[in-house]
C-alpha cells in the first residue's frame, strides 16, 4: 500500500441541514432534464434515480492546481460488497471520481497560463447495483439515458464536451444568502439568482481518464481556464462557501430523441463548508505549466 496517497473521506456525511461542514447526497429526481421530447417542445421532465451513489466528498488545499490524473495519488474507498458480487457492469465503471478544481486568486485578462492557489473538491460516486443490473438486460429494454453513457464510458472523446453540471443552492438557504447580501451589486444577485438551477454545459477545460482497467473514471473540471468572466465570478464568491448549502449534479447533455430524456450520472450537496478543516496538500506535480500538463493529458487520451 502506498502511504503517501492522500486519504479521503475526512469530511462527515450529514443529511440535517442544521450540520454545517457536512456532504450528503441528493435525490437526482429532484432535478429536472430534457425531456424525451425536448428539441421539439423544449420541456424538461425530473430525473431517473441517478446511475451512480455518493460514497465521499472532500475539500483539498494547494499552491497550485494538480494536473491530472489526480486519481492515482488519492486513496480511494474501496468499492461495496454488494456491487462487487454482482457481474461486472458492462461498460460501465465500479467509480466515477468527479474533480472540480477553482482558483482563489484573481484571474488575469491577458498574460500567462492562470495558476495560483487553488481549492480542489474530489466527490467518490460508486454505480448503483440496479443500474448494474440494467446493463445485462438486451440492449433493447435499457433506457435512451443508459445507451448514451454506455456510449460515453466506452469513448468519453466524442462527448468532452457534453458533460453537464447542475448547480443549486438549497431553496431556504438561496433566499438567506440573497436577503443577507443585498448590498452587492444589482450584476451579481442577478448572476447568482439567474444561474442557480440552471445546467453549466462543460466545453473546455475537462479531462475524462481512465483508470484500474477502466473499473474508474476521473472527470476533471479545471475552472482556472476559460473565460474570464465565469472566472472572475468565482474569484468573487470565493468567501461565500461557508455560507452556502450548494447542491450540485453531474449528467451526460442528450442530444435527440434516441438520447433522451436524460439522467443523472450523481449528485451530493455540500453544507457550509469550514475551509479551516480542509486538507492541505502540496501535489507532486501541482507546479507543472499548464501548457506541459495539457499535452500530458492528450498524450493520455491519444
Amino acid at each position: 500500500m502506498n502511504n503517501d496517497l492522500i486519504p479521503l473521506g475526512q469530511m462527515p456525511c450529514s443529511t440535517e441541514l442544521e450540520a454545517a461542514h457536512s456532504w450528503c447526497e441528493v435525490d437526482a429526481t429532484t432535478f429536472p432534464v430534457r425531456g424525451p421530447t425536448y428539441d421539439t417542445d423544449r420541456e424538461k421532465v425530473f430525473s431517473f434515480a441517478s446511475f451512480y451513489t455518493t460514497v465521499s466528498v472532500d475539500f483539498l488545499f494547494s499552491p497550485a492546481k494538480p494536473a491530472p490524473p489526480l486519481v492515482p495519488k488519492l486513496k480511494l474507498p474501496p468499492v461495496s460488497p454488494a456491487v462487487l458480487a454482482l457481474p461486472r457492469p458492462v461498460d460501465l465503471p465500479l467509480q466515477v471520481v468527479v474533480i472540480l478544481n477553482y482558483p482563489r486568486y484573481c484571474p488575469s485578462i491577458r498574460g500567462p497560463p492562470n495558476n495560483g492557489e487553488n481549492l480542489t473538491s474530489v466527490v467518490v460516486m460508486e454505480i448503483r447495483p440496479e443500474v448494474v443490473k440494467e446493463t445485462l438486460l438486451d440492449e433493447s429494454e435499457q433506457s435512451n439515458a443508459l445507451k448514451l453513457f454506455r456510449a460515453f464510458c466506452r469513448d468519453p472523446i466524442p462527448y468532452r464536451t457534453r458533460i453537464k453540471f447542475i448547480h443549486r443552492l438549497e431553496e431556504n438557504n438561496l433566499k438567506s444568502v440573497l436577503a443577507e447580501y443585498l448590498t452587492w451589486t444589482t450584476q451579481w444577485l442577478r448572476i447568482l439568482a439567474g444561474y442557480n438551477g440552471k445546467p453549466v454545459l462543460c466545453k473546455e477545460a475537462i479531462n475524462i481518464i481512465k483508470h484500474d482497467e477502466d473499473k474508474v473514471f476521473e472527470i476533471m473540471w479545471d475552472h482556472h481556464v476559460g473565460p474570464y468572466m465565469p472566472r472572475y465570478g468565482l474569484y468573487y464568491f470565493k468567501d461565500l462557501p461557508e455560507k452556502f448549502i450548494l447542491e450540485i449534479a453531474v449528467l451526460i447533455e442528450g442530444r435527440g430523441e434516441d438520447q433522451q430524456p436524460e439522467r443523472i450520472i450523481g449528485t451530493y450537496r455540500v453544507n457550509r463548508p469550514d475551509v479551516t478543516k480542509f486538507t492541505v496538500t502540496t501535489f507532486d506535480d501541482s507546479q507543472k505549466g499548464e501548457e506541459e500538463a495539457e499535452a500530458e493529458v492528450e498524450d493520455e487520451l491519444d
